[in-house]
């Protein structure tokens, strides 16, 4: 979830924006800050005291964006992560994001037998600097994935309890003429039981996107490559996607990305699906996330690391599982500050080590399905 400033913001950059659909979504806006249009911040710092004034189907339109641009970003992804959103032309605007979850025994007394699992992250963005007609923007990252022991794979090997990630990444976003768009994004850092060496996690990503002749819709294409992806290692991996959007509702087709956000007509009740390759992400909700939003979700989550002690250079250790349950967000202090708070239930939980997405050939654990409580608290530096 984020707060209204990003909302706002993803919303003015959308390129799709000019369809007659939203047109009327784009007047309101117009009607109350067009003395700013000229000057982009002024008209966010605008937006922002008067958000609440936009009608129900405006938020919403709003809303349906950001969900697109966070669910659809790859599983390890960093803020920059989703298709042209936080990494794009308003990633002049600072975030910051920190994110706490604790699974298993929420009490180290506990004597139930699950394995505890703690994770802790803080992530951020700035703008760095106009590159010709473009912007260049950085991100950083760092997080703890901590068990309550040392875990002891099936074929001998051990997995230290704590694993740790550091990344930082550079986004160059130009606009070009016609409403066309070029983006590329590079991370490098570390995701392993060990900060530092020579086992370093990096990935790259360009892509290209164009309206249709009638510009209702858009194709955006794209590349990339990781050592540590949540496709597979060290392969480029091609896609495309296709957007479409209408007063209700936003579809992307793609491959390996697909998308749905629909709000029924005069409603607050919203249903959003999305998937990354196999890893799946649903929900339903009820409300504004620029006031109170609640919602019931389901999801396969994943997260891949790169021991310093494996067989094979290709070998990743996977994090796996199954999550359901429910949770409520809402901007706070003035909008200033938007906070989640997410529980449920994991299952399927399991650790593997082997080369590819699923291959266990060089051990795995399987980890009790656990009860589980998440926070998460953002805010955009206007």
């Amino acid at each position: 979830m984020k707060n209204i400033v990003v909302l706002i913001s993803l919303l003015l950059g959308n390129e799709v924006f000019a369809q007659k659909e939203t047109n009327s979504c784009k007047e309101e806006i117009e009607n109350f800050c067009n003395q700013n249009k000229e000057n982009l911040k002024q008209t966010l710092v605008c937006l922002k005291k008067n958000h609440q004034k936009l009608s129900v189907k405006c938020r919403q339109f709003i809303e349906r964006n950001v969900k697109e641009s966070i669910q659809t970003k790859p599983p390890t992804g960093m803020l920059f992560s989703g298709m042209g959103g936080l990494g794009g032309r308003f990633s002049f605007i600072p975030l910051i994001r920190y994110q706490s979850e604790v699974s298993g025994n929420i009490k180290s007394e506990d004597k139930n037998n699950k394995t505890r699992i703690i994770r802790q992250s803080i992530e951020g963005s700035a703008p760095l600097a106009k590159v010709g007609k473009g912007l260049l923007s950085s991100s950083i990252r760092y997080g703890q994935t901590r068990f309550d022991q040392d875990i002891l794979l099936n074929s001998g090997i051990k997995v230290d309890e704590k694993l740790e990630q550091f990344e930082i990444g550079l986004n160059y976003n130009r606009q070009l003429e016609n409403k066309k768009n070029f983006n590329i994004r590079a991370n490098y850092g570390y995701r392993g039981d060990r900060i530092g060496g020579s086992d370093y996690n990096y990935s790259l990503m360009t892509g290209y996107s164009h309206p249709t002749s009638s510009g209702k819709s858009r194709w955006q294409y794209f590349l990339m490559f990781s050592n540590n992806g949540p496709l597979g290692n060290n392969i480029p991996i091609p896609g495309v996607m296709y957007f479409y959007r209408t007063q209700t509702m936003n579809i992307l087709f793609g491959l390996p990305v697909f998308s749905l956000q629909w709000n029924p007509e005069n409603s607050l009740f919203g249903v959003s699906v999305s998937s990354f390759g196999p890893f799946y992400n649903i929900e339903m909700n009820y409300g504004l996330t620029d006031e109170v939003q609640y919602f019931i979700y389901s999801r396969w989550k994943q997260e891949n690391f790169i021991l310093s002690d494996r067989h094979e250079d290709e070998d990743r250790l996977n994090i796996y599982e199954k999550i359901s349950g429910i949770g409520i967000r809402s901007a706070i202090m003035n909008n200033n500050l938007g906070v989640e708070l997410r529980a449920g239930y994991s299952q399927d939980r399991k650790l593997y080590l082997g080369d590819g997405l699923f291959n266990n050939d060089k051990g795995s654990r399987d980890l009790n399905d656990s009860t589980f409580i998440k926070l998460m608290i953002s805010k955009a530096f206007r």
